[in-house]
């Protein structure tokens, strides 16, 4: 059975350009790649009868069941090609699932941030008073005991009324949002803790810092200081101005400022960006203050 010149030469041209677009999708998206694999499988598959028949020679040297399979395969080669095409095909398939699995794992990896520093744990809980606090802090107890607990507070929204506090910038006498704090030397900074100002128990905001910042943190706070990770929201004078807002349904309405003593905490765009907040206030305050939480003296 003589097969057609054609199909051979175009196969072989669509594998080698399949080939192609492999090599060069491999160095920019998925897409090319899986052109190129389709490319390289369809013409494998148009030139399968053309190199089956290049295997008839073969044959003489064969033991017997092997030569009549080869000679069986040669004489019927458009089944042949279609067994061949449903193999490739399983194959293909079950490696690019394989490939993609690989590289889905090793991006994970590469990008994975972890939500605290490694022996540190976040509950959150959402909408509950001092009984869901007791419920958390008993359960923990229960699961790891003898490790410490501490209490993470920020401001309680309804679906009636959405309140916010917010960090301003040092010395800017606008409104929000122009006067709003973010850091600019961390643009992927993420707050454990999940606010922009939170309060919270001193070992807690301790445990949930990254090793680089623990000492200059566990220091403020013993001060008595806020902790502000990033430059440019504490001003010449050690404070930092914190400004409570609603939402009115088009806008956040300021209903109130207060300064606080605030130590800078000074980070890089290529440290471990994950803090427990953009600013850490401790529960006890030394000298009292007055501010939306009313924390306790010391």
């Amino acid at each position: 059975m003589r097969t057609s010149w054609r199909l051979p030469v175009g196969g072989l041209a669509a594998a080698v350009a399949g080939l192609v677009v492999i090599a060069l999708g491999a160095t920019g998206g998925e897409f090319g790649v899986a052109i190129g694999a389709v490319l390289l499988v369809l013409g494998v598959v148009l030139a399968t009868p053309w190199l089956v028949g290049l295997l008839a020679p073969l044959a003489r040297w064969l033991p017997t069941s092997l030569r009549l399979a080869l000679r069986d395969a040669t004489r019927n080669r458009t089944r042949t090609a279609s067994a061949i095409a449903a193999v490739m095909a399983t194959v293909a398939g079950v490696t690019a699932l394989g490939i993609g699995s690989a590289s889905d794992s090793a991006q994970a990896r590469r990008d994975y941030v972890p939500q605290a520093p490694m022996g540190a744990a976040v509950v959150s809980v959402f909408q509950s008073g001092t009984s869901g606090w007791d419920a958390v802090e008993r359960i923990a107890a229960e699961q790891v005991p003898g490790r410490p607990v501490g209490r993470v507070q920020t401001v309680a929204s309804t679906q009636e009324e959405t309140r916010s506090l917010w960090p301003a910038r040092a010395d800017c006498a606008g409104g929000l949002p122009e006067c709003s704090w973010f850091p600019d030397d961390g643009p992927w900074i993420m707050p454990t803790f999940g606010g922009e100002v939170v309060v919270v128990d001193p070992a807690a905001a301790v445990a949930a810092t990254a090793d680089p910042w623990r000492g200059q943190v566990r220091t403020a706070l013993a001060e008595g200081r806020a902790v502000v990770f990033g430059e440019g929201a504490v001003d010449a004078a050690g404070e930092l101005t914190v400004v409570g807002t609603v939402w009115d349904g088009s806008t956040d309405v300021v209903l109130g400022r207060t300064r606080l003593p605030a130590t800078e905490v000074a980070i890089s765009s290529t440290a471990d960006l994950r803090v427990p907040a953009l600013v850490v206030v401790p529960r006890c305050w030394p000298t009292g203050c007055r501010f939306p939480w009313r924390p306790r003296r010391c």
